[in-house]
């Protein structure tokens, strides 16, 4: 068959169409030893020429229709990494030590903070420890996260007491997260 980096490419970027799609029955197939791979791919970060070439095809594709590079910024290859622990579920719990290690860079913490989220249950002690640093960004993407978070009675009061946060912004994306 195909390996996990083709199959990855065929998520769709929508999380509730990719859980249901045939590449996510194919990552649920593959399993846990897919984690490396997955991991790599969350932790992925663009050099600045990079990051200047994407902005300037995407203005290129928009503008003019036309597209000179055909790869993926490494936000997507993120994006795209969350998707896949999402089709795994519970069953990534095993990731959940090197994901809060992610955690401490503030380039790549969002989507290690959503995939946190989707991992579900297990990976709750770690976003409750998160909604109580002293930094209000570490609190946003905490907040943030729970919004793909499965319904839990314990997530909800950790995002009923971000709503009282001392941070406008993060009261904002926790009452956000809650609808």
């Amino acid at each position: 068959g195909k390996p996990l980096s083709a199959w990855m490419r065929e998520l769709p970027m929508e999380l509730e169409d990719a859980t249901n799609s045939v590449a996510a029955a194919a990552i649920r197939q593959i399993g846990v030893k897919g984690l490396p791979y997955i991991l790599r791919e969350l932790r992925q970060k663009d050099t600045k020429p990079k990051e200047l070439l994407g902005k300037c095809n995407d203005w290129l594709e928009e503008k003019l229709r036309l597209k000179l590079f055909n790869f993926r910024l490494t936000l997507e290859r993120r994006c795209v990494a969350f998707i896949a622990i999402a089709a795994l579920g519970t069953n990534a719990a095993p990731a959940i030590p090197e994901i809060v290690r992610n955690l401490d860079d503030p380039e790549i913490v969002l989507n290690n903070c959503y995939a946190l989220a989707v991992i579900g249950l297990p990976a709750l002690p770690e976003l409750r420890r998160l909604a109580q640093p002293t930094n209000a960004k570490t609190r946003e993407n905490c907040a943030s996260a729970f919004a793909v978070f499965p319904e839990n009675e314990e997530a909800e009061s950790v995002l009923l007491s971000l709503t009282r946060d001392k941070s406008q912004r993060v009261r904002q994306i926790a009452v956000f997260s809650l609808s």
